[in-house]
Formats: C-alpha cells, structure tokens, sequence
C-alpha cells in the first residue's frame, strides 16, 4: 500500500532492513553527505550508498511505496543545483567502477562510478579517449558526465555525449532494466521493453510525431541545438532519431538523473591526438578578439580548442609562476585566446598551424601569432587557463561563495553577449572574470557573492533574471554544458517558449509519473527555486576558508569511503560555526528581552496550556505533537522543521490556503495508529502543505490561534532548540568522522586547485584534545625515547609471543572484537634487535652518508615467517659495501626521532626536531674535519623524510637530506651492477613520496630491477595507515586499501586490466607497438604469463605501510632495499 504524504519514517524503517549500515540517518553524515559543488545548501533525510542494480530497483520500490522522492549522486561536482537534495539522497560512486574496453578501442563500457580521466588512462595505450572533456574531467564520474551532458574546451557539440553514446543501460522506475546495447539480455533488450512498456514507446513517438508536424518547433530545436545548450531535455532526440532506442539513449544524456538511473554508459571513442601546438594571442579589445573567434569557428575542423579570457583573467593571473612576460605589458581592456591545434603526424600539423597563422593575420594581434610544441611553453599557457577558476576562489572575500555560471551564445552575437555580462557585472556591482569555450561561443564567468547579506542576495537573483533576459535576447543558451539544475529550472519555458516546455514536461511525465524521481530539477513548479537555500559561508580558520566545495579533493582521500572526504570535513566545520553564531546571536536577542514582566510570562504560559488543553480535547493534534511548541503553538516539530524550510512568500500561501480551508473531521485507521506509533501526526500531515511547507493541517490550525507574537516566539524558540541539537550533534561526531578517521595525509592538497590541506584541521584540533596527563607522559617519553623505544621493542615481542602461542589470525581477529586493545594485524613486524655501528667501507671513500634510521625502523624487523629476516639496516649496510660507501650513524641515534610520532603534541614535535637536526650538523662537521668530500644524509623512511625536509625549509638550513628511494637512485645503482628478476612486482608509493614527488624514483629502480612488469594502483594515493592509525584506527586503512586489494587479487589470478607503471603502456609510448594493439596486447600478456612468474612481491619505501599492505593483500610486501639487494653486486 502506497502513501500519500512523505513517509520518510516508513521509508528508513524499511530501508535499514536492507541497507544496514549504508543507510545514514544521522544530522552529520545527512548534512556532510548532502554537500555538492553548487551554490545550493540541501540537508537530506536520509542518505543511502547503493552498490549494485538490485539495490536501486530496491529503492525505486520504496520511493513509490512511501512516497518519497529519489536523487542520485555520482561525485558531487556538479554546478547548478542537480546533484543535491532535501529527500533520499542515493551515493552511486565507489561500487561502480567497471570499464570494459571494446574489441580495438571501437567503444568502451564504463559504469556510473568510473571518473571520466580513468576512462581515458584505460584507452591511453590505443590512442584514444572518450569524447566529452569537461574543466572536471579529473573528479565528475561517468553517471554526472552522460546526466549532464557535459562538454569541455576540445569536444564542443560534435564529440559530447550527446554525439558519442553507442548505447547505456538504464533502470526505470517500475524497476525495469533496459539495456540499449547489441549484446543485452532478452528480458532487458530494447524488443522486451517495447512490448512491456508499449505505452511509453508510443507516447514517445507521439511527441515526435507532434514536433515533425510542427515547423516552427522543428526549425526551434534545430537552431538551439546548433550550439551548446542543456536547458531542458534532450528534445532534439526526437527530431534526430526515429528508433525507440536511439530516443531513450538520448533523451537519457542531460535528463539531470530525473528520467530514470543510468547504471552504464557506453561511449563510442575518439581519437587522442600525439602531436600538438599551442598559440597564445593577445588582441587589444574583446572586440578583435571576438574577430579572431569568427575565423577560427568558420576552420572548426582544424583547430581543437580556443579559450579566451577577459583582462580581469589575466590581471589577475600576472603574479603565476612561469607567467608570459606579456602579461605584464597589456593595458585594461584587452583580452587573450589560447589556441590548441592536434593532428596525428608532425607533417599534418605543421600543415594546420600555417594556414591558420595566415588565416588570423587579417586581425591585427599585439604580439603576432607564434604556435610552439614545446611542453613546458604549452604548459604555462595552459596552466593560466586552469588557474581562473582558483585565483577568483582564493581572491574572494570574507564570506562569500563562488558561483561559476555558462551560457553560450551562436558565434555571430558573441562579442555583444560578453559585452551584456560586462554590463550586467556593473549593473549589479558583482566583481567578476569572463572566459570560457570561444570556438563553441561557450561563455563561462564566475562571480563571488555574498549570500549571508540579505541585499547581495537579492542582487543575485536579480542578475540571474537579467542574466537570461539578455541571453534569450541574443538567441543564446542559459545553460551550455554544467545543465539546468535549480538554478534555470524557472526560466526552461522562457527560453523555449509554451509549446517545447509543454514537451518537457510530457516527457518527465512518461518517465516518472510519480514527480519521485529527483524533483525540482529541469521541470519546477516553484519560481523562486533558483534563490532558495543558498548556502551560506561562516567564517573558519584560515588555512580552509577558502574552500569552494568543488570536490576535486575526493578521490585522493583514504577515509572517502569510510566517514567524510576533505569538503565534507570543512564543510562540517563551517557549518558548526553557522550553528554557533546563529546560537550565539539568539541568546544575545533573548538576553536583551528580559524585561518583560514575569507576571505576564506566567499568565501566557498558563492561557497557553489552557489553549493546548482545549485543543487535544477537540481532537486537533495528538499528544505527540508539539513536543516543542506545546505551550505556545501546538506546531509538531515534524511540521515545524519542514515550516521553516519553506520561503516566507511559501509560508504564507500555506496559511492562506489553510484559513480558506474548511475544517476536516479527524478519523483515525491503522496506517495513522502507525504513524502515531512512530510520534508523526498521522496521514494528514501534509495533506495541504505537502508542496509548500509540509505543515500539518491540525498542527496549522492550533498555530494559527496564537497571536503573531506567539506564532514568531514559538518559531525562534523551536529554531533554536533545532540548532541547539544539531549543533551537539556535529560536535560529537566531529571526533570520530574529521579528527580520528583523517589520515592527515595532506594529498587532498596535491588535487585542490586552491592547495588546501584539510588534513590540518586534525592537526590543529587534535592536540587540544590531549589533556595536562597525556602531554605530560609524551613530554617524559620524547626527553627519555630510547626508553620508549625498548618499552615498544618490548610490546612487540609480547605481541609476537602471544601470535605464536594463539595463531595469527585468531590475534588479529581477538584484537578486533576488544576495542580497548590496539589491532594487531596478522602481519606484525619482529623486534629489531640489530645493533647500529658505523661501517667504514674504505679507507680512501671519499663518499660518506650519515644514515638517520628512524625510530619506526630501529623498532621493526621482518616478520620470522620471511625469507630475508635481516633488519634494514643491515641490508643498507650491505648495499653501501657494495658500492663502496661508508655508512655514518648519527651521535645519540638511540634517543633521536623526527618528531613525528609527536605530531599531536607541538612542543614535544618540536623539541625532537631540534635535537635530530643538531645531531646531524655535528655529524656532517665531523666527517668534513675527516676530509670527506661527498656527504650525503639519508633517512629510510618517506614520511620522515618529508618531515625532515620540510623542517629544513623553516630552519633556514644548509643540511640537504634524501629519502631512500632518491640516493638508491642517484647515488648507489650507478655504483652497482644490476641482474634484473624475471618476475612482475607490485609497487607502492606512499603518500609522502608523492608530496615530495621523489615516487619516480621508485618507479625508476623497480624498473631496473625486473624484466617483469611494474604493477601499481595508482588509484590509491594514500593507505590509511597514517603512523599509529593502522592500530588504533584499523578500519581506516581497510577501507583506504578496498579497491587495492582487489586491484592485487585480480592481478595474481591473471587479470591484464588495471594500472600499470609500465609494461604495455610504456612498449606503445616507446613506439615498440604500433599495429593491431587489440591483438600485440593479448599476445603481450600471454607471452608475460609465460615468461614471469606469478606476481607475489610488493616493494614500498615505508614499514608502516608495508604493514597494511601485507594485512590487506596476498602480497609479500617490503622495503626497496631488499629488491635493490638481492639484484646487486659490486662493479
């Protein structure tokens, strides 16, 4: 039986029954997980992570069962309002990650999840990629790219989605699959679905029927799908195709996730082109520059991207690191176009950039046309384009948000529909930059308002009308490639006129004719939709404030899966700053109102619960309503929450509409015992409101008795106590969800186009979490750390004992159920029991290291099980032998440490760093007073070497330290002969070699030391180990180390799939393979399963790591050392 108003309660009762723990119900994962790119600010009800098809035919029950509207969310990064939501928020990201890539790279088949450059890594070895290209192509997953339709700066219309799609599978909202491909299954084919759904099937044909008889409306849709546009559907798609098939597939691209869930998408693949040149052209106004664009539009075919950019752009990119010096000469008022030509020899190329260079002399350019090949002078140009967007982000005021807005306009109105933003900008006092896709008269600018100012915000919406008033005037598209959204929802009938609209709306109708499916989006009924619940940006600590909420972070994160990704950590964070300042803002009004007389607060008080009385007496509202607001109002806080969400004019109207209202009698029947059972209202609530405010009509009613003052009072007070909850909320889960489970990493930096290091948050919050004890005993153990380590030397041992005695696994399994103990994985190291001395290898050496083996590696050993069970330090030592290097340990080694193990104690930290860096300048002095010339400081673990590294930069010192994978590299293979292993290997570099970016080295000495294949997941960017989390935090690292372990798994049972450091790809990019690569790559890995044996070693440059690595893989994992040294001997 299905319900008339929202059952959430039904609907989440059911839901966890079958979701267990991915279904999310709490007010912190609800907000953090609601969060997207776009400027809108929508709290789910209830967040479910769905892994699988079966899973959403699940939902799609549910949602009609109890009524309650579906969105479905890939990454989150899209811009205009489609992607978020105040319903059942779906996650469809991390379990759709398959690609299959068709017989020569004809076509490749990628799941919802797939990120878009992931596709194109795949298809990298066969020369192709897929055809759209968006700004987000590095984050926006395949389901976003095919919803959106999403374009970029090279695809334009020709290879977007819309142009490129060979066929998708689809799930309806009846539960049907539908699978448009030539292989699909019986029950899931385009004939099953014709005789099933044969009332779709001719509706749809119908509305094509209706446009072909319709000129006006064909010629329409002709010319406003002549340029980029994706305000609306699809309609073209029934002008375009005349098969059922080719409607649905198409009619699907753009449809915002709002027809139906595209479970796959499969592309039709374009060719990558190997050579390129790029020309950076500065014209002295936007009017020449817009020449320019015409002549370049009318040889489309020639040229693959042209990007202007205003002289707000580049003003504002002068100060760029590697910066034309051009920039520093323009005057106000000039513009730039960076043009890319590609062609698949040097020859054509060469071909291409003369006939363009003679084409754009008919317009006079202030430095000449000169097209260059080189890279790093194409990179720099291109870098000034990528850069806009984090210059206006990072350069925006205190408070605001940045809003990125495209429109695109045919090529014969372009300069003049510049020109109209230019103007709207001054109109509406908006400081903003322009620039965008010239050669697809694709604009782009982004604005940074203020959305906590009441008057900005209204300025906002004003510009948005002005905004599409000018855009319909010069024939243009409100939304080129980021879709409708919220944000042009009220303005589709605008642009389209009545009678496209009508086919819009004909077509949400056949699809989803519930309105269940992602409502709001494209199709609303509401007018003010694009300026309500816009978010609001509080105040934080600097080093995140300028955070963007674009997601590009996401991917990198190790906790992603398991609690938030760097944006929602902030996220979070600036929201209990709102909740606070909101709270303490109330308390400041209600402190200033007591001097109303107490007498007369008893009095109201007492008519109050007189009025409550009467009213449940008379059969009003129930007991269970009005938990709050039962001395004032009677509003239940069901209603109430969904009251105040509503815009004032909404609010009104439901008032309006309640007094006009005859009153109803009030019958009770089982589905309302339920709902009472469950503290709701019953199945009236809603019943009038359920489209505006959600106010329950007895609730109403009783409200609507109190004086205005009462009815605001009740509001504030319930406001309040709301915030008050929420805000505990968020304070107690912060803990768990952004402080334990962040692995301070900082690679979320490395994708963040503003560089921001979320992992800092942790690092600022944790220490203040440590009490006057805690400090205490770390200050003791950082002034005594030899002792320290003997006591963990000895933990180990007990450790290890106590696995022999139970079995390891039944350990690691015991030390999982007992949360009070640490996790012992079943991979534990040994206790190193190596004794440290220096080696002199030669008397005459004039090269020496000083080899600062950190406090981790003095600790651990291999596992006994191991073949080699030799310390680090001993197999070092014996590398150094061979290449005839003395090895130098510090004075005091015993008591040194980098202080990282300190990290969430400063003063500790920082009392360790000074002693290591004062050990190590007297033991370089020492070895210079010897006369030896070449001193080289080694650290044998990455993340202390990047530690090191780092405080070197603030100290302002002359050491210079290398990590070990950088001196193996320029210091001991040249020094060693190399007999290579006939055996793939599996490498992993850690996140601190990325940081430091010295993780080419170890790819470099991998390489060198097999014949095999180098196998790398580059996928994982960080293992979650973090230090001690692995132990204290152990389902970091599992969840860090899901798609890796797969990953590996698969590898050992033969799987070709996945990434690779080298192996085919680098035989292609070395020209080794240039002919049916279908076939050479088949026979490739044949010939390696042949040839090497089976992949069962892993090599990394941290023990840490490796102690994870070896817990979630089958691998055998350990230190590049051990590799470098069983390969090697002396020269």
């Amino acid at each position: 039986m299905t319900t008339q108003y929202r059952d959430f309660e039904g609907f989440i009762a059911e839901a966890k029954e079958i979701f267990k723990d991915r279904i999310y119900t709490d007010y912190l994962r609800r907000f953090a997980y609601g969060i997207d790119a776009s400027c809108y600010a929508y709290v789910p009800r209830v967040v479910v992570r769905a892994v699988n098809e079966n899973e959403i035919i699940t939902l799609f029950t549910l949602s009609q069962k109890y009524n309650t509207p579906l969105t479905f969310r890939a990454a989150g990064t899209s811009l205009s309002g489609q992607a978020c939501s105040d319903s059942v928020l779906v996650l469809a990201n991390a379990f759709w990650q398959d690609i299959e890539i068709i017989g020569n790279a004809e076509s490749i088949k990628c799941s919802c999840g797939v990120i878009g450059i992931e596709a194109n890594e795949a298809l990298k070895p066969y020369g192709k990629k897929i055809g759209p290209d968006p700004a987000t192509i590095n984050n926006a997953m395949i389901g976003g790219i095919f919803s959106n339709n999403s374009s970029g700066m090279c695809c334009g219309v020709k290879q977007n989605s819309y142009n490129t799609i060979k066929s998708a599978r689809f799930i309806l909202f009846d539960g049907t699959i539908l699978d448009t491909s030539e292989n699909a299954k019986p029950n899931e084919s385009i004939e099953s679905f014709l005789q099933t759904h044969k009332d779709k099937a001719d509706a749809l044909l119908a509305l094509r029927k209706e446009i072909l008889q319709d000129t006006d409306l064909c010629e329409l849709i002709k010319r406003k799908f002549a340029i980029k546009n994706t305000t609306g559907y699809s309609i073209n798609a029934l002008l375009d195709f005349s098969e059922i098939k080719d409607i649905i597939n198409h009619l699907f691209i753009g449809a915002e996730g709002t027809l139906g869930f595209v479970s796959l998408v499969e592309y039709e693949c374009v060719e990558d082109y190997a050579y390129k040149a790029c020309a950076l052209l500065f014209y002295e106004n936007l009017a020449l520059g817009a020449k320019a664009v015409e002549i370049l539009a009318a040889n489309e075919s020639l040229v693959s991207a042209a990007e202007i950019m205003d002289y707000a752009c580049l003003d504002s990119a002068r100060g760029l690191d590697s910066a034309p010096s051009e920039l520093g000469q323009i005057e106000s008022g000039a513009c730039a176009i960076l043009v890319q030509l590609e062609s698949s020899t040097q020859k054509e190329l060469d071909s291409k950039i003369a006939f363009i260079s003679k084409e754009l002399e008919s317009v006079p350019s202030l430095f000449g046309v000169h097209f260059s090949s080189d890279e790093k002078t194409m990179a720099s140009w291109w870098k000034i384009r990528k850069a806009l967007l984090p210059l206006a982000a990072g350069s925006r005021p205190s408070g605001s948000i940045v809003i990125t807005e495209d429109i695109c306009f045919p090529i014969s109105t372009f300069a003049q529909g510049i020109d109209s933003i230019t103007k709207l900008f001054e109109k509406f006092n908006f400081q903003g930059i322009i620039f965008g896709h010239a050669l697809s008269g694709n604009v782009h600018f982004i604005i940074t308002p203020n959305l906590n100012d009441e008057k900005e915000s209204q300025a906002f919406g004003a510009f948005m009308e002005a905004m599409v008033d000018s855009v319909i005037a010069l024939q243009g598209s409100t939304k080129a490639e980021h879709g409708t959204g919220r944000m042009i929802a009220p303005f589709v009938e605008k642009e389209w006129g009545a009678k496209a609209y009508a086919i819009n709306r004909r077509i949400k109708e056949i699809f989803d004719p519930h309105a269940l499916i992602n409502p709001d989006i494209i199709i609303s009924d509401n007018p003010q939709i694009h300026t309500q619940n816009l978010k609001q940006s509080s105040e934080v600590e600097d080093f995140i404030n300028q955070c963007m909420e674009c997601g590009f972070c996401e991917k990198v994160c190790p906790s992603r899966e398991l609690t938030l990704t760097p944006r929602q950590r902030i996220a979070v964070r600036k929201e209990i700053a709102r909740l606070e300042a909101l709270l303490a803002e109330s308390s400041a009004k209600q402190d200033s109102n007591t001097t109303q007389d107490s007498s007369e607060r008893t009095e109201t008080k007492e008519s109050a619960n007189a009025e409550v009385a009467n009213t449940e007496q008379n059969g009003e509202y129930r007991a269970e309503c009005g938990s709050i607001f039962e001395l004032k109002s009677g509003l239940c806080e069901m209603s109430a929450r969904s009251y105040l969400k509503g815009s004032a004019e909404a609010q009104d109207e439901a008032i309006a509409d309640l007094r006009a209202k005859p009153q109803k009698s009030i019958t009770t029947n089982a589905e309302t015992t339920n709902a009472e059972k469950r503290g709701e209202c019953g199945t009236k609530c809603g019943s009038i409101f359920e489209l505006k405010s959600g106010l329950c009509e007895m609730s109403a009613r009783s409200y609507l008795k109190g004086s205005a003052e009462a009815r605001s009072e009740a509001i504030a007070d319930f406001s309040q106590r709301d915030n008050a909850q929420k805000l505990k909320e968020l304070k107690q889960g912060y803990q768990y969800f952004g402080i334990d489970t962040c692995a301070t990493c900082s690679m979320c930096s490395l994708s963040c186009p503003l560089e921001i290091d979320s992992g800092k948050i942790a690092s600022k919050l944790s220490p203040a979490t440590k009490g006057t004890f805690s400090r205490f005993v770390a200050a003791q153990s950082a002034k005594h750390f030899s002792t320290t380590l003997s006591l963990a030397k000895g933990g180990l041992r007990i450790a290890n004992f106590s696995s022999n005695m139970l079995g390891k696994n039944t350990l690691s399994n015991l030390s999982k159920k007992l949360k009070f103990l640490p996790y012992i994985p079943h991979s534990l190291p040994s206790a190193n029991a190596y004794r440290l001395e220096s080696k002199d290898s030669n008397a005459q050496s004039q090269v020496a290291i000083i080899y600062f083996s950190t406090c981790i590696n003095r600790s651990f050993a291999p596992q006994s099980s191991l073949k080699d069970t030799r310390a680090l330090q001993e197999v070092f030592e014996s590398l150094c032998q061979k290449a005839n290097v003395s090895v130098v340990y510090p004075q005091n080694l015993s008591n040194l440490c980098c202080g990282k193990a300190y990290k969430d104690y400063p003063q500790s930290a920082e009392f360790k760093h000074k002693e290591v860096y004062k050990a190590l300048e007297s033991s370089v002095k020492e070895l210079q007073s010897k006369g030896v010339k070449q001193i080289h400081i080694v650290c044998d673990h990455s993340a202390c070497s990047y530690e090191l590294k780092n405080g070197l930069k603030e100290l302002d010192s002359t050491l210079t330290i290398l990590d070990m994978p950088e001196f193996i590299e320029s210091t001991l293979l040249p020094r060693l002969h190399i007999t290579p292993l006939d055996e793939d290997i599996a490498l992993y570099a850690m996140c601190a070699t990325k940081k430091g970016k010295w993780d080419k080295s170890l790819e470099s000495i991998a390489k060198t030391c097999t014949n095999g294949e180098v196998i790398v997941h580059s996928k994982t960017q960080c293992c979650g180990f973090a230090g001690n989390k692995g132990f204290i935090c152990s389902e970091l690292n599992a969840s860090a180390l899901r798609e890796l372990s797969e990953f590996y798994a698969n590898k050992q049972k033969g799987d070709s799939r996945g990434d690779s450091a080298c192996g085919l790809e680098s035989q292609i990019e070395n020209g080794k393979i240039d002919s049916n690569l279908e076939s050479t790559k088949q026979s490739s890995t044949q010939n390696k399963a042949q040839k090497h044996k089976k992949l069962r070693l892993g090599f990394s440059s941290s023990s840490t790591c490796e102690i994870g690595l070896n817990d979630k893989t089958n691998i055998i994992w350990q230190n590049l050392l051990y590799l470098v040294d069983s390969v090697s001997v002396s020269k």
